[in-house]
C-alpha cells in the first residue's frame, strides 16, 4: 500500500527502527552539549529515500504519471527525446497511443548499434540521464509517463513494503 508521509512522521518511524527512540519516559535529562540527533537522522533518512527513488525494484514505489508535462523534442531520425519535470529521480516507464503495453525503460548501455536502421525498430525507451530518455518507434500521443518523484524534501511517497529496508540499529 502507497504511504505518503511527512517528514515528521518519517522521522517517527526512522527512529523506531534505528532503536532511537525513548528507552524511558519516567525520568528527564537535560543536556546543553551533544550531537543533533534528529539532525543526523534526518541526513540518513534522506539519502535512504533518494536512494530509494533512484534504485529500489518498482514494487517499492509510488509511480507518478507524468505524460502531461513531459517535454518532447523530436529528432530527425524518428527518434523522440523525453525530458521529465524537476523532481524526476527515474522514468520507469512510457506508454503512446498505439502501442499494446507500456515499455519499461532500458540502461543507456542497452542502446543497440541498429538504433538508426529503419527495419529493427520496435517500441523501446532508452535511459539517457536520470530525467531523460530516448524512445523509438513511437507514434500519436504520449499517455503515460511513470516516474520516480522527489516532491519535496517535506514528503516522503512510497510503498509501505519498503519500510523492511530501512537499516536497523547496530545496538
Amino acid at each position: 500500500m502507497v504511504k505518503t508521509l511527512t517528514d515528521s512522521e518519517m522521522l517517527e518511524i526512522w527512529r523506531r527502527a534505528r532503536a532511537d527512540g525513548p528507552l524511558r519516559l519516567d525520568c528527564t535529562v537535560d543536556r546543553t552539549d551533544g550531537p543533533d540527533v534528529d539532525a543526523i537522522l534526518t541526513d540518513e533518512m534522506r539519502a535512504w529515500y533518494l536512494s530509494l527513488l533512484d534504485s529500489a525494484p518498482v514494487s517499492r514505489l509510488a509511480l507518478c504519471n507524468n505524460a502531461e508535462l513531459a517535454r518532447i523534442n523530436a529528432a530527425d531520425d524518428g527518434i523522440l527525446m523525453l525530458t521529465a519535470p524537476a523532481g524526476c529521480r527515474r522514468i520507469i516507464s512510457v506508454f503512446f497511443d498505439g502501442w499494446n503495453i507500456p515499455v519499461s525503460v532500458e540502461p543507456r548501455h542497452a542502446l543497440p548499434s541498429s538504433l538508426r536502421n529503419p527495419f529493427c525498430r520496435r517500441p523501446r525507451a532508452f535511459a539517457l540521464a536520470p530525467d531523460r530518455i530516448a524512445v523509438i518507434g513511437a507514434s500519436g500521443k504520449l499517455k503515460e509517463m511513470n516516474c520516480a518523484m522527489d516532491i519535496s524534501d517535506k514528503v516522503y511517497i512510497f510503498d509501505d513494503s519498503a519500510l523492511n529496508d530501512i537499516p536497523k540499529s547496530q545496538l
